[in-house]
């Protein structure tokens, strides 16, 4: 009996497939795709400037790129500028960035270095007009809630981006004038993450997507840019060389990081 409807559900999945991997009419994402963006801020590596800390901020903002960061939230409900959780990596501890409050925070060390976990607020103000790509990481929306008032006073250009296609969905329902992206890499290599598989563009309307750049393209992603033609960011970046082959191979534009780009990219 099951087989009977083989015939029916593989031509309508087919048609199908096409539909929700639909982003709407693409939008500008410019200046993204002509500034090499920072990977949480020009950082070094060493402890003269960690990533994702004012230091950072600040060499980014006098090199003239954009810049990639990631928020969260703490435990008092403050938005910092951190990409792990789990604090093991970035401080020597355990703890995790959503059970402390930011006084808390701001007495562990960044690999370290005598800087400490930023407040969103602050890295914004340093940052001054800096094109600015914030990835929002879990937190739901409280998160989006607490950042929107930060990220809508920011003066510069701005868009958001996340893995979870739920972020991207509130912020096209609640501030459609965002511009967002959506995070992606191969699903065999994430788990649990057909979202790389872009099945959820119809309803999230990404203006751009960002895909991990050493992953070979799954169908979904290639079939979308034959389509649809959205901007593509590659991520992340870590030679010259590798910004020559991405831009070679159509992407829009880039998150770098180890190398300091001697020219703008130039998408073909």
């Amino acid at each position: 009996m099951k087989a009977l409807w083989l015939p029916v559900l593989i031509p309508a999945a087919l048609l199908t497939w096409p539909l929700l991997l639909y982003p709407g009419r693409p939008r500008s994402i410019a200046p993204f795709d002509r500034l090499p963006i920072a990977h949480r801020g020009l950082h070094t590596g060493t402890a003269e400037a960690p990533e994702n800390t004012l230091p950072a901020f600040r060499r980014a903002r006098q090199a003239g790129v954009a810049v990639e960061l990631d928020i969260r939230l703490t435990a008092d409900r403050q938005v910092v500028v951190v990409h792990d959780n789990e604090l093991t990596r970035l401080c020597g501890t355990h703890a995790r960035v959503s059970a402390l409050s930011y006084a808390q925070l701001c007495r562990l060390p960044v690999l370290g270095s005598t800087a400490h976990i930023p407040l969103l607020r602050d890295v914004l103000a340093a940052l001054g007009d800096t094109p600015v790509v914030c990835e929002l990481k879990q937190g739901g929306r409280a998160l989006y809630t607490a950042a929107w008032p930060l990220l809508a006073a920011y003066p510069g250009a701005l868009c958001i981006e996340s893995f979870d296609p739920r972020t991207l969905y509130w912020f096209r329902r609640h501030h459609p004038q965002v511009r967002r992206g959506l995070l992606a890499m191969h699903p065999c290599l994430r788990r649990g993450q057909p979202l790389s598989m872009l099945l959820t563009n119809l309803l999230t309307r990404p203006d751009f997507i960002a895909y991990r750049f050493r992953d070979r393209p799954e169908l979904s992603v290639r079939l979308c840019r034959w389509l649809y033609h959205p901007p593509m960011l590659a991520w992340t970046l870590r030679t010259q060389q590798e910004q020559r082959a991405a831009e070679a191979q159509g992407f829009t534009g880039c998150i770098f990081e180890g190398y300091r780009p001697t020219e703008p990219f130039h998408h073909r």
